[in-house]
């Protein structure tokens, strides 16, 4: 596969055409409506919010204790 192998397909999850992220198990870092975004993640180097650094992407905290979810 090429690099545009996916690049003119119809994101059917965007938020543009209503797409929701209903349930996430720990939007710690960023929250999970950001994966319905359009576009690159952009990163500013001295941005900060309550939760720590800014993102404008998502990712899960990663938990690595036996009994937890999220590893």
């Amino acid at each position: 596969m090429s690099a545009n192998t996916f690049n003119n397909l119809i994101d059917l999850a965007a938020e543009r055409l209503g797409g929701k992220a209903l349930q996430c198990t720990d939007d710690f870092f960023a929250e999970k409506e950001n994966l319905l975004k359009p576009g690159r993640g952009i990163f500013i180097v001295d941005k900060y919010t309550d939760r720590g650094k800014w993102m404008d992407g998502w990712e899960s905290r990663r938990k690595r204790v036996p009994g937890t979810t999220g590893v």
